[in-house]
């Protein structure tokens, strides 16, 4: 990855986002997702909600998160992440911990992929494993769930600050982005 005002925020975002969300939020990809999406545009930098299905895939299986038909009650059978030009960021990878006990990080910052394709980004763990990203399959409601704004707000607003104080004043500054 080139080092890029893109990457820096994202890079900054993915240490302290869950200094400021709380950790019981860190599978709910629908706020997640636009508190990122949030900060990215206080910062000037184009972002994206991104529906898509992410894979856990090693040697020993392969494991799905979103769009794989199981409509439970007040659950949305979906998966969502923010993009940029060139990255994407999954502040809910840890669904795979929640759901199949895999070992992730907290938010994860991928290069997208610069083809047309269905696979969107891949991210390469220990041993063979890979977290994939691709586009949902046909067919399904894709549309994520909407979330409260005061708290997208809140959220985005504390992590804008914190992520500029972190990197200082490396243009765009935070203060043309208001």
């Amino acid at each position: 990855m080139t080092k890029s005002w893109e990457l820096t925020i994202s890079q900054a975002m993915a240490e302290d986002l869950f200094e400021v969300v709380p950790t019981g939020y860190e599978t709910f990809c629908p706020l997640v997702s636009r508190i990122a999406v949030d900060v990215f545009r206080r910062f000037n930098i184009p972002a994206n909600l991104l529906p898509c299905q992410l894979w856990q895939a090693s040697d020993e299986g392969n494991h799905v998160i979103g769009f794989m038909g199981n409509v439970l009650p007040d659950k949305w059978d979906g998966h969502v992440v923010c993009v940029t030009g060139n990255l994407l960021i999954d502040a809910a990878v840890r669904g795979l911990t929640r759901d199949f006990n895999f070992a992730v990080p907290a938010v994860a910052v991928v290069e997208r992929f610069n083809a047309t394709s269905h696979a969107i980004a891949r991210l390469d763990l220990e041993g063979s494993r890979r977290l994939w990203w691709f586009n949902p399959p046909y067919g399904f409601d894709t549309t994520p769930p909407l979330q409260p704004v005061e708290m997208i707000d809140e959220y985005a607003s504390a992590l804008a600050e914190r992520i500029q104080a972190r990197i200082g004043d490396e243009p765009p500054s935070m203060a043309s982005a208001a």
